[in-house]
């Protein structure tokens, strides 16, 4: 029975890291919205960095459909990659 609980104990911590990286995905993307709605050009270093952030997190999910990317680029004012 005690490896049970250990077992419960490390499907709880992996639940809380999957929960974290939910939330970190919902506040990039309300980043992102708020990014591409601003009258005024973003700094470029800025957009990298988001649009690594998103390919990064995508990928992680297992998404490396490359219309999902192309999407990500579009949404940022990227030209077509």
């Amino acid at each position: 029975m005690l490896w049970q609980l250990g077992g419960v104990r490390a499907l709880d911590a992996a639940t809380h890291q999957v929960d974290y990286a939910v939330r970190s995905a919902r506040v990039l993307a309300r980043a992102g919205v708020t990014l591409t709605r601003l009258p005024t050009t973003s700094p470029p270093e800025l957009t990298a960095a988001l649009r690594l952030t998103v390919i990064d997190l995508l990928r992680g999910a297992g998404v490396a459909d490359v219309e999902i990317l192309a999407r990500v680029d579009e949404a940022l004012g990227l030209p077509p990659g």
